[in-house]
């Protein structure tokens, strides 16, 4: 052990290597985060003498870890080792303290030599079948899928956050089949809103210059054209131990891999105004383990004859008609609108639907004053109006009695009554349809699907109060379900721009189908003589039209 370097006038000790790198070695500590809640060990990542860190920009690779909510921090803690305090010896910045590797990215490889346990990089995912069991590591095709799909996960956060990986190769990621998670290494090579820490640099075999010699390094597109190297090099059959080192030729995939992901992968391999965005990823690699699962789900044994079950069929039709008329599903009508082609550019408005009465038909608008919320912090727009039942084409009316039904006569005088009211209601709804704050949610019971696609609810948010005119970050906690097998995107924004209207901010992608996560934009706060300020956010479907319908929404009040 050695003494003399400091962090925030505190002193430790540096022990044994653990790892050796181009710029610079890893040394376990005795320091840690000192967070009794969750306190993490911590190693030392010290420079080589020629390595010539930007001391500036990677001061701001900590201090954007210390700006994230609580959530994204433990999130990113999860996924890679970012650095966390500098670390100075006399006047200069001699390297950082990060966390340790997590044990369940450690794997234990058979190799010629014997076993002997390793970090977990997916170099050793990038070779034949034959020697991948002979190094005794299983792999399915679901798993692979799954693996890849944490990939772009990861790189959402990223990529949401103004970071890109610039230096993406086999060596510089981990893997844990246990849960098919991964971990991302040397986050000091990556680039936080432009700025790095080196100049960047890429791994042979994996560089976009290779087949691009003009691109630009270090960017959104440069990460997506590795992510479709390493999908390419993990999901591809050959003989050849090399190939899976260096091939960026698609036709080595073999049949069985899902042609949703063969496209992506494809189009991730040009230049790079065509390459996909990572939702596009999500939503094939989503749908292949869907497919992955089906596949493989065993078939139910038979337990009767054609004659019995057909027999038994025809007992129950009635009944199973009746089953699934009651359980047919029940549509959104919340209409949302884009201004831009994509998510990330450009303003998007929400329109809040009117609050109707429960047996009014859901166009219909409200014939009395909007009622307050009973709760002073949020309420959530109606997302899923009444739907007037039909019967189906099998059911058989009603045998008519005589003397039931109106006279000609009669008809014509309801008619004539009804048609200038109908145009009334219709002028009526034209007028207030925008103009209508929204209304708390009626009882799900009486509005839901009773097996909805997606949910979202905010938990939390901050500030709870601002002052109108003045430029402020907000920072949404929420909470989502996702039942949709293509995939969801969460949005939050806020009414500055119209009253009744919500201009969405910022977006995400959802990586899995339930879970917690924390937005952070800044928008101006506006003050409304009729209606709230509010932060809104809703759950949608994920590809979806520049006009669609979202699963859920809600809405937290701000006091300005």
């Amino acid at each position: 052990m050695r003494e003399g370097l400091w962090i925030t006038d505190e002193t430790w000790l540096v022990g044994e290597k653990l790892a050796e790198g181009s710029f610079g070695n890893v040394y376990s500590t005795t320091a840690s985060s000192g967070n009794s809640a969750s306190e993490q060990s911590y190693v030392y990542k010290e420079y080589k003498e020629y390595a010539k860190p930007d001391a500036h920009t990677l001061a701001a690779f900590t201090d954007f870890y210390y700006d994230l909510g609580t959530n994204d921090r433990d999130y990113l803690d999860s996924i890679c080792c970012w650095p966390h305090q500098l670390v100075e010896d006399e006047d200069s910045t001699s390297g950082f303290l990060m966390i340790q590797i997590p044990e369940k990215f450690y794997c234990s490889i058979n190799f010629s030599s014997g076993p002997k346990l390793v970090e977990a990089k997916f170099e050793h995912l990038l070779l034949p079948d034959r020697l991948l069991s002979r190094r005794h590591i299983p792999l399915s095709d679901k798993e692979r899928y799954k693996l890849l799909l944490s990939v772009v996960r990861g790189l959402n956060f990223f990529h949401m956050h103004g970071i890109s990986m610039g230096d993406f190769s086999h060596s510089n990621l981990l893997f844990s089949l246990d849960d098919c998670s991964v971990f991302f290494l040397d986050c000091d090579s990556f680039s936080l809103d432009g700025a790095t820490v080196f100049p960047q640099t890429e791994t042979g075999n994996w560089g976009v210059r290779e087949r691009y010699p003009e691109e630009e390094l270090g960017t959104e597109k440069s990460d997506i054209y590795k992510l479709g190297l390493l999908a390419l090099r993990l999901l591809m059959k050959s003989d050849n131990p090399s190939h899976y080192q260096a091939s960026t030729n698609t036709e080595r995939l073999p049949a069985q891999v899902d042609a949703g992901v063969k496209g992506v992968i494809e189009n991730s391999l040009k230049d790079a105004p065509n390459r996909p965005p990572l939702a596009a990823w999500s939503a094939a690699l989503r749908t292949a383990i869907v497919r992955c699962v089906s596949a493989t789900a065993p078939k139910r044994p038979a337990t009767a004859s054609s004659a019995e079950r057909a027999s038994k069929a025809t007992s129950t039709e009635s009944t199973s008609r009746e089953e699934k008329h009651k359980a047919r599903p029940r549509q959104s009508s919340l209409p949302v609108t884009s201004t831009g082609s994509t998510p990330a550019s450009g303003v998007f408005n929400v329109f809040p639907v009117s609050a109707t009465s429960q047996s009014a038909p859901a166009s219909a608008p409200s014939s009395s004053p909007p009622q307050q919320s009973q709760s002073p912090y949020k309420r959530k727009l109606s997302a899923n109006p009444p739907v007037q039942q039909t019967p189906y084409p099998h059911e058989e009316p009603e045998e008519k009695k005589d003397g039931d039904g109106l006279g000609p006569v009669a008809v014509m005088l309801i008619i004539g009554i009804l048609i200038p009211i109908i145009l009334f209601a219709a002028t009526r709804s034209c007028s207030t349809y925008a103009s209508n704050s929204p209304q708390p949610r009626p009882a799900a019971s009486q509005t839901q699907d009773s097996n909805p696609t997606g949910t979202i609810e905010i938990s939390a948010a901050s500030p709870s109060s601002a002052q109108a005119g003045v430029e402020t970050t907000f920072s949404v906690a929420v909470k989502y379900t996702s039942r949709n097998t293509t995939g969801c995107i969460i949005y939050a924004g806020a009414n500055t721009e119209i009253a009744d209207s919500f201009s969405l901010y910022t977006e995400y992608v959802l990586p899995d189908t339930s879970g917690t996560y924390t937005f952070n934009f800044t928008c101006t706060p506006k003050k409304w003589d009729d209606h709230f300020f509010g932060i809104y956010v809703n759950i949608s479907e994920y590809p979806h039209p520049d006009s669609w319908n979202p699963l859920d929404s809600d809405v937290a009040n701000i006091k300005l």
